[in-house]
């Protein structure tokens, strides 16, 4: 079983901060996305959003799978 990460009392400050973190993906992702569609190709486009998953992906079994 694995400790809380943060403390009972800091859970708002940890919920705010994911938020503000979220936001800025949720802002700047459709940006760069336009940008390299209208630089480079609809398909580079396609292509950076799929390694942007693969590395995602990647990184979660990383963290979820590697024991400590």
């Amino acid at each position: 079983m694995h400790p809380d990460v943060v403390k009972t009392e800091h859970i708002g400050a940890s919920i705010g901060g994911l938020s503000s973190i979220m936001d800025i993906g949720h802002s700047s992702g459709p940006f760069v996305a336009g940008l390299i569609i209208t630089v480079i190709s609809t398909s580079a486009g396609f292509f950076a959003a799929a390694a942007v998953c693969v590395l995602g992906a990647l990184a979660f079994a990383a963290f979820a799978f590697v024991r400590r």
